[in-house]
């Protein structure tokens, strides 16, 4: 994602696996360098959800992510994907860019 910023933007990813599905947490910035973080596995979705900070969405503990779900928080890209292999194809992370850089 990197080659579509500015040369001196830098990029935190945070990981946060969970049953069948992931969040993804991007935030931009000119203050730090590229970083990647990868949290233990949630015990439960909402264990995800609180660790990744998207408390203020009502999910409930029987909620089922399919395909790319995005959302933008305090200028935080989330994207919680399922784990099912079409969705980490080369053609989705295009996809994915595509929508977080040309919403």
């Amino acid at each position: 994602m990197s080659s579509y910023l500015k040369s001196d933007i830098g990029i935190k990813a945070s990981v946060y696996p969970f049953d069948d599905a992931v969040i993804l947490e991007f935030e931009f910035s000119d203050a730090f360098s590229n970083n990647d973080i990868f949290h233990t596995k949630s015990t439960s979705v909402l264990e995800a959800i609180r660790r990744a900070k998207l408390d203020e969405f009502p999910f409930s503990n029987n909620v089922v992510f399919k395909g790319t779900n995005y959302y933008l928080v305090d200028k935080k890209v989330y994207l919680i994907k399922d784990e099912s292999s079409s969705q980490w194809t080369e053609e989705q992370v295009y996809i994915d860019i595509q929508r977080i850089i040309n919403p």
